[in-house]
C-alpha cells in the first residue's frame, strides 16, 4: 500500500449513513388511543424530551404538546437545555442533577411522556421522582425496559415527529386542553431555580459554580459543550443554562479522561468548529498526549480544567466516611504553561477576571487552548451533599 501509485481521486466522499434511508415510523393508532386516554385523564403532566428527540428535530411538536397538556418540560442529560429558551415551564434536568425547586414539581406528575428518552434510572431515580406516574413513551426502538425495571404503561414505536403530532391531533379531536403546570404559581415556583449562590472565597482558588457561571456567559452560545467525568462534572452539569449542544462522558467507560479525546473528534466530525471540554485535572493529565495531537491538527479544541489538585470523587467520599481525604490529593504543573510548551495556547487563572480573560482570548482567535482553572476543594456539589451526607437541597 505504501509503494503503491495512487490514480487521481476526485469523487467526493459520501459516508455510509448518507446512503441509508430512515423512514418515519408510524405510530400504531390503538396506541394513540390508549395514550390520549391516559394523558386525558392526567392533571400534571411532565414531557421527558431525550436525545433521540433533538435528533429527530420534534422540537416544535414537543412545545405544541406542552402548551396543549399544561405539562412541565424537562430533558435527560444528554439534551441538556434543550429549548429551554422557548417555554416559561422547563425545568432542567430530570433525575438526581435536578434542582429541589424542579423535583418537587416533577414528583407531583401523574402523567410522564417520554419522547426519544430511555427513562433509565438515572433520568427518574427509580421511579422515586414520579411515584404516581403513567408512563406513555416514545421511542423507535422495538421495546425499552425503563429504569425502575418495569415497561411504559403505554409504549409507542414510532419516530417523534410523527407520534407527536398524531397525539396533538387525537387530543384536539377530543377538545383535550389541560392547565395543569401552566399557572402563575408555579412559574414563581420555577424562579427560585436562578437564584445565585454566595460563593466561597479562598486566596488563589475559584468557587467551581463561579466558574462555570463564567463560562456559560461568556462562550458563545453555538459553541458545543463534552462535559467530563468525577465529582467536578457535577457543577457542570446543573449550572450550565444556556441552549447548547451537550454530549456528556458520565459513566462512559466505567473511567476517567475520555472527555477531552470525545470533545476532539467531535470537532473534527464537526469540520472543526470551536467547542469545548470541562474536565478535571487527574482526568486531563491522563491523556494529555491527545492535546498535542489537537495542536499538531491545528483542532480549535478549548480543555477547560477544573483543578482542585486531587481526585475530587475520592476525596469527597473518603472525608465523607470519616477516611483521610488527603490520599486522593495530587501535585499538578502549571498545565497552561504545559499547554504552550506543546505549541497551543494556555493560562492559568485563579480569579474570576483572569478566567474571563483567558476566554476573550481563546473567543478572539480560536485555537487549541488550556484553561488551568484553579478551584476550591470547599465547595461540595449538590448530588455529592444528596448522596453522601443525606441532605435535603
Amino acid at each position: 500500500m505504501q509503494v503503491a501509485e495512487l490514480d487521481d481521486y476526485d469523487d467526493e466522499y459520501v459516508p455510509s449513513t448518507a446512503l441509508i434511508e430512515k423512514p418515519r415510523l408510524l405510530p400504531d393508532p390503538a396506541g394513540i388511543q390508549a395514550a390520549c386516554d391516559l394523558i386525558q385523564d392526567a392533571k400534571r403532566v411532565v414531557i421527558i424530551a431525550g436525545r433521540g428527540a433533538r435528533k429527530a428535530d420534534s422540537g416544535e411538536e414537543i412545545l405544541a404538546l406542552q402548551e396543549q397538556t399544561g405539562a412541565l418540560l424537562a430533558t435527560t442529560l444528554q439534551a441538556k437545555n434543550w429549548l429551554c429558551d422557548r417555554t416559561d415551564f422547563h425545568v432542567g434536568l430530570s433525575g438526581l442533577f435536578g434542582d429541589k425547586p424542579s423535583m418537587e414539581l416533577l414528583q407531583e406528575a401523574d402523567c410522564v411522556i417520554a419522547v426519544g428518552a430511555s427513562l433509565n434510572h438515572y433520568t427518574i431515580e427509580s421511579g422515586y421522582l414520579y411515584p404516581e406516574a403513567k408512563y406513555v413513551q416514545i421511542d423507535t426502538s422495538p421495546h425499552v425496559v425503563m429504569g425502575n425495571g418495569k415497561v411504559a404503561d403505554c409504549y409507542l414505536q414510532a419516530d417523534a415527529v410523527t407520534a407527536l403530532a398524531e397525539l396533538a391531533r387525537e387530543l384536539r379531536g377530543r377538545s383535550v386542553r389541560l392547565e395543569g403546570y401552566h399557572t402563575d404559581a408555579v412559574k414563581q415556583h420555577l424562579t427560585a431555580r436562578i437564584q445565585q449562590p454566595e460563593y466561597v472565597s479562598e486566596p488563589g482558588r475559584l468557587d467551581p459554580r463561579e466558574a462555570i457561571w463564567i463560562l456559560d456567559h461568556e462562550l458563545p452560545g453555538e459553541m458545543g459543550l463534552v462535559l467530563g467525568s468525577g465529582h467536578q462534572t457535577d457543577f457542570g452539569t446543573m449550572l450550565f443554562q444556556r441552549s447548547r449542544d451537550v454530549l456528556s462522558n458520565y459513566g462512559m467507560f466505567g473511567a476517567i479522561g475520555q472527555a477531552p479525546l470525545i470533545a476532539l473528534g467531535q470537532l473534527i466530525a464537526q469540520g472543526n468548529k470551536p467547542g469545548f471540554v470541562v474536565e478535571g485535572d487527574a482526568s486531563f493529565i491522563m491523556h494529555l498526549a491527545e492535546f498535542e495531537t489537537a495542536v499538531r491538527y491545528d483542532v480549535p479544541l478549548l480543555v477547560v480544567v477544573m483543578n482542585d489538585q486531587g481526585l475530587g470523587a475520592e476525596y469527597h467520599k473518603a472525608k465523607a466516611k470519616g477516611l483521610d481525604p488527603d490520599l486522593a490529593t495530587i501535585s499538578t504543573p502549571e498545565l497552561g504553561a504545559v499547554a504552550e510548551s506543546l505549541g497551543g495556547g494556555g493560562a492559568t487563572v485563579r480569579t474570576a477576571q483572569e478566567l474571563s480573560d483567558a476566554l476573550a482570548e481563546y473567543v478572539r482567535e480560536p485555537r487549541p487552548t488550556v484553561i488551568d482553572v484553579r478551584i476550591t476543594r470547599e465547595v461540595l456539589s449538590t448530588p455529592y451533599r444528596r448522596i453522601q451526607y443525606g441532605e435535603d437541597v
